[in-house]
């Protein structure tokens, strides 16, 4: 018996290094990969147990044909690794890291909440609680002054004229 083998064709790859940059901000760092024609869907990126980036793609460029990338990057220092995220828009996928606050930043914001819980401050707190409270209340206990009512020129009325009727 003769079987005909089918036959498949084989995929060819062409690989590629994309351009990419790493900028540095105060809050986050950002690698920019610039990988025009690519679509969201054929992109990938993993975070290792040992710290790295591994960020890949690979797209059909013809009927047995693709284009693939691999590239790698180690997670810059003082990241929170929880909060990595990646955008992509107009060619260029963005993978941003956000920094920890560092020890410095931590003692800022505990000595302003030591100096907010301070008993002076407490007490500055309750004051003008207390100097609006007597304010509302100063408005509750008096009556309302009732302004002078405007007269008409063609009229000498001093209460509500109804149009068409004469004050009498």
């Amino acid at each position: 018996m003769n079987s005909k083998a089918a036959t498949t064709p084989t995929q060819a790859y062409e690989d590629f290094v994309p351009s990419s940059k790493l900028v540095h901000g105060e809050h986050f760092d950002t690698i920019h990969i610039d990988i025009h024609g690519f679509k969201k869907e054929q992109l990938r990126v993993v975070l290792t147990s040992t710290g790295t980036l591994k960020i890949s793609g690979q797209r059909p460029i013809g009927p047995t044909k693709w284009q693939r990338f691999l590239k790698e990057f180690p997670v810059v220092e003082n990241c929170d690794r929880s909060k990595i995220s990646a955008k992509f828009e107009n060619g260029i996928l963005h993978v941003k890291q956000p920094k920890l606050k560092t020890t410095v930043e931590k003692e800022k914001e505990l000595s302003a909440t030591l100096v907010e819980n301070t008993p002076a401050a407490k007490r500055q707190k309750t004051t003008l609680r207390d100097e609006f409270g007597k304010q509302d209340n100063a408005d509750i206990d008096t009556p309302a002054k009732e302004e002078p009512k405007e007269t008409s020129p063609k009229t000498s009325c001093t209460r509500l004229c109804l149009p068409g009727r004469a004050a009498t």
